[in-house]
């Protein structure tokens, strides 16, 4: 996660405020990253964590 994240790759993580502390959203540069951090991350290759859905996004673009 720590090479993801100062490569720019890996944008936020975190819990869902709701949550037992299971429902963790992630927000990556682009499609790449997400699916290495998939491959690469311990809770993901231990099959601790099974649902992984990767969804395209649109942000928005804000000029002050």
């Amino acid at each position: 996660m720590d090479a993801l994240g100062t490569g720019g790759g890996l944008w936020l993580i975190g819990t869902l405020e709701a949550s037992d502390g299971t429902d963790v959203v992630a927000i990556f540069r682009d499609r790449t990253a997400a699916e290495e951090f998939v491959a690469t991350d311990p809770l993901f290759t231990n099959e601790l964590a099974t649902s992984r859905p990767i969804r395209e996004w649109q942000p928005l673009q804000y000029d002050a």
